[in-house]
Order: C-alpha cells, then structure tokens, then sequence
C-alpha cells in the first residue's frame, strides 16, 4: 500500500513539475516574441538620420528635469530649466524644496559649479571647461564625432557614451518626446565629481 502511495505521489509530482516546466516555456517564449515585436516596430517607425537633423536645427526650445551634483566636499540636488533662444541660453537651476538658487546665462558646467559654490581647484576648473560644449548640447546629444576621443553608439544610432578630456558622458535612457527621441538620463563623470541630469520636459517654441 505505501509503495503505491509513493508512486502515485512521485508521478503526481513529476507531472506538476511538467506542467510548471510547460507553463514557464510558453512564459519565455511569449516574452521573447515580444521583445522582438517591440524592437522591430520601434526600429521601423523612427528615421535616425532625421531625428537627428531636427534635434540639430532647434533654435527656440526648453529643457527641464532634475539635477544632482557631488564632489569629494559638495553635493546639490534639485532642478533646472533651460531656455533656449538661437545661439543664447539662460539656466535656471531651484533646490530640492523649489527655491531658485541660481540665473545664468553661462551654461557650461565650469561656470556652473562657480556659481554654486562648489568646491573646485583652479586645474579641476580647467579641466572640467576643456568639455566646450554647452549644456543643452550635452543633455541633447548633439556632439559632433570629431570634437571628442571617443564616441559610443548602439546599433540604432543612439549615442551611449563619449569620452573628452578625462571626462566619461554616458547617455543611460532615451525616451520620446514631441516626437524626438532624446536622452532621458546623462551622467558626467570627470576625475573627482558627477553630474547627474534627467529631462522631464522638452517645450518646442
């Protein structure tokens, strides 16, 4: 009686593992097909070479997001808008509780990190200005290849990360927004701080 019991039991539990076997199977096979679908559509539906182009020729626009910053000594969190009219900028950057701390119309991360406050040595300075670009070109992506050492791309044309002067730029999410595909998370990296911005939005005048 107890060897039948045992075997119905081993059976029985054979056949459930089966089941969950089957079960996950047609899980992985469902995601894959998926995935795949996704990757197609998205790859069909966005002309790399013309997103680009329209990126390039914005002349009136505005950026906002969160920022945060940190030093060996420093840190800052909060967030910034950007506005962008031809060739001039004006950045606006507010604390973690919403106060305006800062209106510059330098937007280069040098003169940035000056009028924070944030503590820099004068060849720590030189080096983070050695970047010579501005900041809505940055969050943007729109660098040229010959301006850097070392530029990174995925198969569809996304710029994942540039390397200038001792500087690591890693462009980490992309999302769509007015119908542009821009970053969504950058990340500077020089050789004793971080810079960390997000666009929420991007207005269009």
């Amino acid at each position: 009686m107890c060897k039948k019991n045992c075997l119905n039991y081993f059976i029985l539990k054979i056949a459930s593992n089966s089941r969950y076997l089957l079960l996950s199977l047609v899980f992985l096979s469902t995601f894959t097909i998926v995935s795949c679908n996704n990757i197609g559509s998205f790859d069909k539906t966005i002309n790399w070479e013309d997103n680009q182009t329209k990126i390039i020729a914005l002349t009136d626009y505005s950026i906002g997001g969160s920022v945060s910053f940190k030093n060996t000594t420093d840190s800052f969190l909060g967030n910034y808008t950007i506005n962008h009219q031809n060739s001039a900028e004006m950045l606006i950057l507010r604390d973690f509780f919403g106060k305006q701390v800062l209106s510059s119309i330098s937007t280069d991360l040098a003169s940035l990190f000056v009028e924070l406050g944030i503590d820099f040595s004068a060849d720590e300075l030189k080096t983070i200005s050695s970047l010579n670009f501005s900041l809505s070109s940055l969050l943007l992506a729109k660098i040229p290849s010959e301006g850097v050492d070392d530029m990174v791309m995925d198969q569809h044309g996304f710029l994942l990360r540039i390397k200038l002067n001792n500087h690591k730029v890693d462009f980490s999410l992309y999302q769509s927004i007015n119908e542009l595909m821009i970053p969504k998370k950058i990340v500077i990296t020089g050789t004793d701080y971080q810079a960390t911005f997000s666009i929420k939005t991007l207005e269009i005048s």
